[in-house]
């Protein structure tokens, strides 16, 4: 468990795939989270540009149902818990009516992360095959699986996920040979969020992969799931 922090520490926030958060190496166990409004506050501050936000967005995303002298106090309190729980005074900060999450330290972020590479591989005339696929592979998984009631997660949610099969997509173009290994990975992406009706479909494209003569299909492996694999 983490102790005392440096005056600058460096901040990895997972949200891809899951909620995590590491500080200096340290990850934070899902159990330190007792308070749901702390946790969605983090949440939502790590998805926003340079991780803030003003109050007043804040609070029309976590309390939409609330006035703002009503939901201020809220505010305050989620957080209070959030700084509680991970062990900072300057985890979350509130001033001159912005919200901001680690300002001052290394703060890393997979989806910024993500978005970044996305944005320098579909960029006209300096992607490249290769940097498609290296942008895929930081895309762990949906966004914040166990918020898919949150209102506040869906633009987001939605739009990497688009982000993601574009960059698929745009592999498939560069290299022909891509096709096959684009499919396949687009079902395990769909069996990996569990979305009802692919499995059949994996299933079939698998069965049908075997029986051929060559190309790329996928193989079941119980430690890994589905797995893309070349046949010659």
């Amino acid at each position: 468990m983490c102790g005392p922090y440096d005056p600058v520490v460096r901040v990895e926030i997972g949200l891809l795939g899951g909620f995590t958060v590491c500080v200096d190496g340290v990850a934070l166990p899902a159990g330190e989270w007792k308070r749901r409004n702390a946790a969605a506050l983090v949440k939502l501050l790590a998805l926003a540009p340079r991780a803030r936000l003003h109050r007043d967005r804040v609070v029309d995303a976590l309390w939409p149902e609330v006035d703002l002298d009503a939901a201020l106090p809220r505010l305050h309190k989620a957080a209070h818990f959030a700084r509680q729980t991970l062990r900072s005074r300057d985890a979350v900060v509130l001033k001159d009516e912005v919200v901001s999450l680690f300002p001052g330290d290394v703060l890393d972020i997979d989806v910024a992360a993500f978005e970044a590479a996305a944005d320098a591989a579909l960029r006209p005339g300096a992607g490249s095959a290769d940097a498609c696929t290296a942008a895929a592979a930081l895309y762990r998984g949906e966004l914040l699986p166990d918020d898919l009631g949150e209102p506040w997660s869906e633009e987001p949610r939605g739009r990497l996920r688009s982000r993601f099969v574009q960059l698929l997509r745009t592999r498939e173009k560069i290299n022909d040979t891509f096709g096959g290994w684009f499919s396949s990975l687009v079902l395990w992406r769909m069996w990996s969020i569990g979305r009802p009706g692919w499995r059949a479909g994996t299933r079939r494209l698998g069965r049908s992969w075997m029986s051929g003569s060559g190309g790329c299909g996928w193989a079941w492996r119980p430690e890994s799931g589905a797995t893309a694999v070349w046949r010659r």
